[in-house]
Formats: structure tokens, sequence, C-alpha cells
């Protein structure tokens, strides 16, 4: 996958798909993966939507933040405006915020799941992984999805 040629795309995928091997979280705890870019308009209310989720759903699912970029100039200007920034915000909503800017695990499994637009979510529950990509997708119906 060339990670500089992700789009914004607000399609829909259902079905579940197998984990591909080595991801980083307890079996028994649903992992919801949040892909995005730096440069991702809907980035922001993606994130606030997937913050929420996570916090509605208490410490029965776990949020997983994945930026995606192919270099570092990709970030730009820094302000408070920027896309990144007000990602960043609403990620931090929900308490401290641990985002390797370099994520060998997270690009590996952004190939291996084919998200090639974002946002994108992907929920991992018991070895399965239910894809969803654009801000609008409806992350409850991933959980009812769950096996």
């Amino acid at each position: 996958m060339r990670q500089g040629t992700l789009a914004i795309l607000l399609p829909l995928l259902g079905g579940a798909t197998v984990l591909p091997p080595g991801p980083s979280a307890p079996e028994d705890v649903p992992v919801l993966y949040f892909f995005f870019t730096p440069a991702a308009a809907a980035g922001a209310e993606a994130a606030r939507r997937a913050a929420d989720f996570a916090k509605a759903n208490g410490n029965r699912i776990r949020l997983r933040p994945v930026v995606l970029m192919d270099r570092f100039s990709g970030l730009g200007k820094l302000e408070a405006s920027s896309p990144f920034t007000r990602t960043l915000r609403e990620l931090q909503s929900q308490g401290p915020l641990d985002l390797p800017l370099y994520d060998p695990e997270g690009l590996r499994l952004a190939e291996a799941w084919g998200i090639h637009s974002v946002p994108a979510f992907v929920l991992v529950s018991r070895g399965r992984a239910h894809v969803a990509l654009g801000s609008a997708a409806s992350l409850a119906g991933m959980l009812e999805c769950a096996p």
C-alpha cells in the first residue's frame, strides 16, 4: 500500500475479516482502531465519535488511534485550526494520548486490512476485524457485528 495515496472517501464497508497476526490487545478486550492522516479534514469529527464511543462503552473497548503519514513534512504548520491539531484535541478528550508518529504495527495493520481511505475504523474482537470507512460510519453497528 502506498501510504501517501490515501484519500478521503465516505463509503461504508460491511463484513468481518480475519485479524492478521500480532494485534497488541488481549483477546477479551475489543479494540477500536481509528486510522487518520494529518490532513484529513474529517479527522476531528471522526476522532470525536471514536472517543465518545469508547467512553460510552466504559472499559469494554480500548481506543487505538493510528496516524498514517509517509513524511513528516506532510504535517505542515501546526495551528489551532489545522485538521491534525483538531483531531489530536478530540482524541485527548478521552485522556492522555499515546500516539506514535511512526507506528509500524499500525501501518502493517492498515495494509493488511486494506485501509485506502480515511478516516477508517476497525473493531477487533475475538480475533476478527470489522472495517468501516468514513466519518459517518456506524460505530454502534460495528459493535453489534462483533462475534
